[in-house]
Order: structure tokens, then sequence, then C-alpha cells
């Protein structure tokens, strides 16, 4: 209402409720507005927000159906980049065509949220979102035509570099602990 610059300016926070809105509301962005946004991202406003209230917003954003969209417009406001790099680190970062025909990292990454359940629980939403982090670290490129693309230990890399990024968000130590436990043991799960 009124000056989105103003608006933003004013509660920082109103820059992940926009994209939040927007997606779950199947709304559409007006252009002042989505202009203001990305003047406040590069402006660095993002560092403003109060992390239990960032928390609770990306939590909202992943537990609800529109997700994918929405983390695809984080990603493309670059609020993404700026409060969980760790996320888009995975552009660019190739599997094995033949484990994941996919592509890389971050296509993976959005694939799997996608795939979640309706209305999956806060821990599988983040677990989800944060299970390859390990990924772009621990990647080692064939060495030879018979080699190919490992991401060795990358379980127990992501489940640390998860600890790390949901301590900083101010998780519990309980859903820490069950998100980072979910994480290191992903590729055990079976269906």
């Amino acid at each position: 209402i009124g000056d989105p610059t103003a608006r933003i300016t004013e509660d920082p926070l109103r820059l992940l409720r926009a994209v939040r809105f927007k997606n779950s509301l199947g709304f559409h962005y007006a252009e002042d507005t989505l202009e203001a946004i990305r003047q406040a991202v590069d402006d660095g406003i993002t560092e403003q927000i109060a992390t239990d209230r960032l928390r609770q917003e990306f939590s909202r954003m992943l537990i609800h159906p529109s997700r994918k969209q929405a983390v695809l417009d984080l990603d493309r406001l670059g609020i993404l980049s700026r409060v969980l790099p760790e996320v888009t680190r995975g552009k660019g970062v190739e599997q094995p065509p033949d484990l994941h025909a996919e592509g890389d990292v971050w296509i993976h990454t959005l694939l799997a949220i996608d795939a979640l359940p309706k209305q999956p629980s806060e821990r599988l939403a983040w677990a989800t979102l944060l299970h390859d982090i390990g990924k772009p670290p621990t990647q080692t490129l064939p060495a030879d035509n018979h080699d190919r693309i490992r991401f060795s230990r990358h379980y127990a890399v992501g489940a640390e570099m998860a600890e790390g990024l949901l301590r900083r968000l101010q998780f519990s130590n309980r859903l820490t602990r069950e998100i980072c436990w979910m994480i290191e043991h992903h590729i055990n799960i079976d269906d």
C-alpha cells in the first residue's frame, strides 16, 4: 500500500512476505513493487531482517505447495544467495548423468522440494532443501573415461554445513538435530 520502497524500508521482512504472498495466493508482482524489492536487495536490506522472522517466513514458504516457485523467485530476486548461499552454490555443479539425468545440483534440489507432499513437516521441507548442500565442496570430476563425477561423503559434509546454517537461523537444538540426521542419512532412505 503506497510507496513500495517506503514500505520495505519500514519493515525489511516485507521482501520475504511479498514472495510468500505472491506465490501462496497466486498473485503477480506489481512492477513498482518488483523494482523496489530488487533495489532493496541490492542495497543489502536482507541483512536487516530479524533472524527469527526470516526463519519463520522461509519455513512458511517451504511447507506451502508453491514452495518451488517461491524458491525460484527468491533466487531471481537475489534474496536466496544472500540468505542461503549454501543452496545456490549447487548451480552448475554437474552430477553423473546416469544417476541424475535432470542435471545439476540446483535443478535436483528444485525437483526434490517440488516432489514433497502437499504440506510437509517443517523438518522434512528444510532437510529436502538442504540435503545436497554438501555436494559442491565434495565434487570430484572423473579422472578418466571409465570414472564418473563423485561426491564422497557429501551427506556427512552436508549435515555439518546444515548444522551451521540452521544455528545461524536460530533453529531449536531439537529441530537442528533432526534435520541434520535426515541429511546425513538421506542416501539410506528407501521406499
